[in-house]
């Protein structure tokens, strides 16, 4: 038998020999890491107040496999008209986001539509008391409540913290403490407007009365005013000088508000006045003579002659020689007017009034005003441990004989003014003596002019 073999051959056919396979082309894919939903947006929101609506539409969000993002852009749908525009209760709302990428590539992400909801809304406004009913999904954030129609003061817009709200009662308003700022008059303030979670409402209210220094602490310094639990305070002598204030405890059967504050009210102090009219027998020394007021003259100079008092005025005393200066014993002033009536006989000297005395002698610091009369002028100044320095001088109508003008010398802060005969000649600033210090008088020579009517206190 003969063996018989086959073979057989594949070859490639003409013109294909040596040709390469190839792919087809990746299509283009934009995707993104957070899917756009829209998710709860309630009455007064925006399409900005979702939760994470900033990353939705961040171009970080969004990836593309042919290049970079090179816009990212957002488009309204129902309702909404731009990201920012509050949105009424039953609207709808929703976006689209439209991205591209450098190879210029897009896509658009659908967010999809909601309606509006609300998550509070005013029952009703009476008196001090707002019924609010509250959507159950709503559990965070600041909504406005308006109270438009309700009773005065509380007719407006306010903002409820909601966080708060479902968890103890909230005052949503207060006024100002109302009532003459004097002692013994009656201060009082209309209760807070409250609004409450609780089943009842608001249920009870507690009040306490505080005070702090209106002129060297704030509200953060009050303490309370023992007994002071009512609705209404007396304002008493001890009240002089402080800020009053009322505070406001509300409750109800979920717990207690935390306190709110009426705006206080300043109850001055009153005006110390030390006044002399310089009456008594004639030629009695100035340091052996009382004030009106019951005040003693002391020496704070280093001269050793004192005025004297005569026909019911004061007069220096002294036609040769250096200054003399006298001070009220036992008084402490810093912002302070002196005031005195000055009759200016015929002899051309000085005389005048003291202020923020502090020391003795050489050791004596305080600001000085006179009258001298010899130049017709008006001078001012500061005396540090016995050194004297012109702060300003002024030259004012002609003081004529025997006739009388007033002067004053008024201490506030740094602000140092002289007046004279009813206006401000001098004013200068110097922080030289600040202060506490006694108020008295002070003269060079001058036996024939006079004081008369003397005052001084704190302004």
């Amino acid at each position: 038998m003969t063996d018989i073999s086959v073979a057989c051959s594949l070859s490639a056919p003409p013109g294909l020999i040596g040709l390469p396979v190839t792919s087809p082309p990746t299509p283009a894919r934009l995707e993104t890491i957070i899917i756009p939903a829209v998710s709860v947006i309630y009455d007064g929101q925006a399409i900005s107040d979702m939760p994470g609506y900033a990353d939705m539409i961040a171009p970080a969000n969004f990836t593309s496999n042919k290049g970079t993002i090179s816009d990212v852009s957002v488009t309204f749908t129902g309702d909404a008209t731009n990201a920012t525009a509050p949105l009424a209760e039953d609207t709808v709302a929703g976006f689209r986001i439209n991205v591209t990428d450098s190879a210029g590539n897009s896509a658009v992400f659908d967010a999809g539509t909601t309606i509006v909801d609300f998550a509070v809304r005013v029952i009703s406004a009476v008196g001090n008391e707002a019924l609010i009913e509250r959507n159950p999904m709503a559990t965070s954030g600041l909504y406005p409540l308006d109270m438009s129609g309700s009773d005065a003061p509380y007719n407006g817009t306010y903002m409820l913290d909601l966080a708060e709200y479902i968890t103890r009662p909230v005052i949503l308003a207060t006024v100002p403490v109302s009532g003459d700022a004097a002692v013994g008059e009656v201060l009082n303030a209309i209760p807070a407007l409250a609004a409450s979670e609780g089943v009842n409402g608001v249920e009870t209210r507690a009040y306490q009365w505080y005070r702090f220094r209106t002129n060297t602490e704030n509200i953060g310094d009050r303490v309370p005013i023992q007994g002071a639990v009512a609705a209404s305070y007396t304002a008493e002598a001890a009240d002089e000088g402080y800020t009053l204030l009322r505070g406001e405890v509300v409750s109800d059967s979920l717990g207690t508000s935390r306190e709110a504050l009426n705006t206080g009210i300043d109850i001055p102090a009153s005006a110390v006045i030390y006044t002399d009219t310089f009456v008594g027998p004639d030629n009695t020394p100035l340091t052996a003579h009382q004030t009106d007021t019951g005040q003693n003259w002391i020496n704070v100079g280093v001269g050793t002659t004192p005025p004297l008092l005569d026909a019911g005025r004061l007069f220096p005393n002294k036609s040769s020689g250096g200054s003399e200066f006298y001070a009220l014993d036992g008084v402490s002033l810093t912002d302070c007017e002196v005031a005195a009536d000055i009759l200016t006989g015929t002899f051309g000297a000085g005389l005048g009034l003291i202020a923020r005395v502090q020391g003795t002698g050489s050791s004596r610091n305080s600001y000085y005003a006179r009258l001298n009369k010899a130049q017709n002028r008006i001078q001012l100044y500061r005396v540090v441990n016995g050194n004297t320095t012109s702060l300003g001088s002024a030259i004012p109508d002609p003081a004529e004989d025997n006739a009388s003008y007033r002067l004053v010398l008024r201490c506030v802060g740094s602000t140092i003014e002289v007046d004279w005969n009813g206006s401000t000649v001098i004013s200068a600033t110097s922080t030289h003596i600040t202060g506490p210090g006694s108020v008295g008088i002070g003269h060079y020579r001058a036996n024939t002019i006079r004081w008369d009517n003397f005052s001084a206190g704190a302004i």
